[in-house]
This record gives structure tokens, C-alpha cells and sequence, in this order.
């Protein structure tokens, strides 16, 4: 072979050299490109739901700070009004009982939307607690009366008292403020127990 076809030779692999080596390191770039934006996509993705989480955490927090204050709201207001019945003897049923009861029972059903099994049994147990004293405290005030005010008075400062911290304990649980309370359970029982002692087995009648 002559010098000037080994030349040629040369100078011909010497740019298939260069060429393979340019594509090669567009691909490679290409591939970086590519990779990279996978991975921002991903990020993006990860972000998203990582604020959507957030924000439904944000907004049950929400939900259940008010729903704890709407249940001690009106617990204070039906038992204050109780303790002046003893003391008074006869007075009307205060105003702002049912703007409280309202805002309650709004509450609570939109809490129950998203309340696990666990704490929708207590708050469900506490809601039937709340109806069965409130119709008996609206026929505390009509003719024939199946409780005394005294007996009444006793219900929302006991049982009813306990259904708001169970409610309030279960709330704090399911945001992992605290962690699950073994006791919850049979405290649960002995509030159903409560219930069914002083108004019987029924279903829930509440007046409107």
C-alpha cells in the first residue's frame, strides 16, 4: 500500500474518530438531558403531593379544633344552665343553646367525612350522649319530664364530660399529637354502659 492510501487511510478513521466521538457525546448529553428532567418531573410530582398532604393535614387540624370547641361549647353552655336550675328553680332555656347546638352538629357531621373508624366511634357515641340530654333537657321544660334536673346535671357533668375528653383524646391521636390510648376502648364501653342506664337501649331522639 502507498504512502499517500495509508495517509488516507488514517485521515479517514482519524474523522469517523471525531464523528463517533461528537455523536457519542450528543447522546450522552441527550441522555443527561433527558434524565435530568425525569428527575425534575418526579420532584415536581413529589412536591405536589407533598403540599396536597400538607394541606389536608392543615385543613383536619382545622376541622378538629373546631369541633373541640364546638363540643365543649355546648356541653358548658347545657350544664351551666343546668346548675342554675338548681339553684333557681325556673328558668328559660338560654339563647345561645341553639346557635351552639348548630354549629356542633355541622361540625360534626362534616368531621364525619373524614374521621377513621376508631374516632368516629366516639365522637358517634358522644353525639347520642349530646342528643338523648338535649331532648331530655327540652322536656325538662314541658309537662312530664322522664329526669330530674339534678339527675340531668349529673349526666353532662359526668358521662357527657368524659365523651368530650375521649373525643378530644382520639382527635389529638389521629393528627399524632399523642399516641393511641389503650384505655379509649373500654372507656368507650363504660359511656355506652352510661347511656343505656339513664336512657335505656333506644334509638336517639333528639328535638328539634
Amino acid at each position: 500500500m502507498s504512502a499517500d492510501l495509508m495517509g488516507l487511510g488514517v485521515a479517514v478513521v482519524g474523522v469517523l474518530g471525531t464523528v463517533s466521538a461528537a455523536s457519542l457525546s450528543q447522546l450522552a448529553a441527550l441522555r443527561g438531558k433527558r434524565l435530568d428532567a425525569e428527575i425534575q418531573r418526579r420532584q415536581r410530582k413529589d412536591e405536589r403531593r407533598d403540599a396536597t398532604s400538607l394541606a389536608a393535614q392543615e385543613q383536619k387540624q382545622v376541622l378538629y379544633a373546631e369541633l373541640n370547641t364546638a363540643t365543649r361549647s355546648y356541653r358548658t353552655v347545657v350544664r351551666d344552665h343546668l346548675a342554675e336550675l338548681q339553684r333557681a328553680g325556673t328558668i328559660p332555656i338560654p339563647e345561645q343553646l341553639e346557635p351552639t347546638r348548630s354549629t356542633y352538629r355541622d361540625l360534626f357531621s362534616r368531621a364525619q367525612m373524614v374521621l377513621p373508624e376508631s374516632a368516629l366511634d366516639v365522637a358517634a357515641e358522644l353525639n347520642d350522649c349530646f342528643g338523648l340530654g338535649y331532648s331530655a333537657l327540652r322536656a325538662l321544660h314541658g309537662a312530664d319530664s322522664p329526669v330530674t334536673v339534678e339527675e340531668l346535671f349529673q349526666w353532662f357533668d359526668g358521662p357527657v364530660s368524659d365523651g368530650v375528653w375521649l373525643q378530644r383524646r382520639v382527635l389529638r391521636a389521629d393528627l399524632g399529637v399523642v399516641a393511641h390510648d389503650p384505655e379509649i376502648e373500654r372507656r368507650l364501653r363504660q359511656l355506652e354502659k352510661d347511656r343505656v342506664a339513664r336512657f335505656g337501649s333506644g334509638s336517639v331522639a333528639v328535638a328539634d
